[in-house]
């Protein structure tokens, strides 16, 4: 399942837009009923253990598995998110 909401969180740069891209998801075949009940679920209880809502903001310039550079070398996080002067660096962990 965690890859599952990995792959959804990947196509969303606005909340608004998750519940429309699901949906798309599941009439594409991608997910089953199952699938798309146990996405919301997940990403909801994510929110709630400090997922940051702003994360799914307008405004931010969001990359996706991109690989940056490190001092040990280099890391490919699940999102990268740039606006103004800040940068998030986020690697979800919805399997743990």
């Amino acid at each position: 399942m965690g890859s599952l909401c990995t792959r959804s969180c990947q196509e969303l740069n606005q909340w608004k837009t998750f519940p429309p891209s699901l949906e798309r998801a599941f009439y594409e075949g991608k997910i089953d009923a199952s699938d798309k009940k146990e996405i919301l679920r997940v990403l909801k209880e994510g929110f709630g253990k400090g997922m940051p809502p702003s994360m799914f903001e307008e405004g931010w310039k969001v990359y996706n598995e991109k690989e940056i550079l490190t001092p040990d070398g280099e890391y490919r996080p699940d999102r990268i998110m740039l606006k103004e002067s800040s940068a998030v660096v986020i690697d979800y962990k919805f399997g743990q």
